[in-house]
């Protein structure tokens, strides 16, 4: 297997404890059955205490109930962790996450928008 991490500027808007990202085809590029299967990347509160963030991510990672073949998890004002089972494909989940959370921003600024 394979795990990248990288930082990205679309990260800024995610808390902690997840968001959803539905109703777009790329969602199959990360191994969804069709756009309309939502994909929910944990989000966690950034640490310095390694064990803590092992932890947390072990306990939901490991039980939640993935049938993505994308493992993607960010840590909040930090970075984006992507696994898959090569290097190609763990490639092509973060080039499709990347993507869809430059959407996601993009919606929630629209949303927010005072008009």
């Amino acid at each position: 297997g394979c795990v990248i991490h990288c930082h990205a500027p679309e990260l800024e808007f995610l808390r902690a404890p997840s968001f959803t990202i539905e109703g777009h085809e790329l969602l199959k590029a990360l191994g969804a059955r069709d756009h309309l299967t939502p994909h929910e990347p944990c989000v966690y509160d950034n640490t310095q205490d390694m064990a803590e963030l092992a932890a947390a991510v072990e306990s939901r990672q490991l039980t939640r109930e993935n049938s993505h073949g994308a493992v993607t998890f960010v840590l909040a004002r930090h970075g984006i962790y992507c696994g898959g089972e090569s290097i190609g494909k763990t490639e092509a989940y973060l080039e499709a996450l990347l993507h869809l959370l430059k959407l996601k921003s993009s919606e929630t600024a629209l949303h927010s928008s005072p008009n």
